[in-house]
């Protein structure tokens, strides 16, 4: 029954349940915060992902461009970082959604 589940969930909610979503902190009109991750979701996640996406940005080609771009737009290392941890944790759900292995196109 726990592996329907999963398989029906969207993006965003495995998104969401790693506490990689973002949120704007604000208050009233005039102080604009910045966006941040919720981190409502368990930290383990989060942990499990990390060095997976600092090799992926090392050595997947599609990754490390991906990584890159959002620095050169003014991304900070952090924001980088966690975009790629959360691009990571969606390749992997729909990778198990599908049921196919992961093949990188060169």
């Amino acid at each position: 029954m726990e592996d329907l589940a999963l398989r029906m969930t969207k993006s965003g909610q495995i998104v969401s349940l790693a506490g990689l979503d973002s949120i704007i902190r604000e208050s009233g009109s005039s102080i604009r915060g910045r966006v941040k991750i919720s981190k409502a979701g368990d930290r383990i996640y989060r942990g499990a992902l990390f060095m997976p996406a600092m090799v992926a940005v090392r050595h997947n080609i599609k990754l490390k461009a991906y990584y890159e771009r959002l620095k050169a737009g003014g991304k900070h290392t952090t924001v980088a970082q966690v975009a790629v941890m959360r691009k990571l944790l969606i390749i992997a759900h729909s990778l198990y959604k599908s049921g196919e292995m992961y093949r990188e196109e060169v």
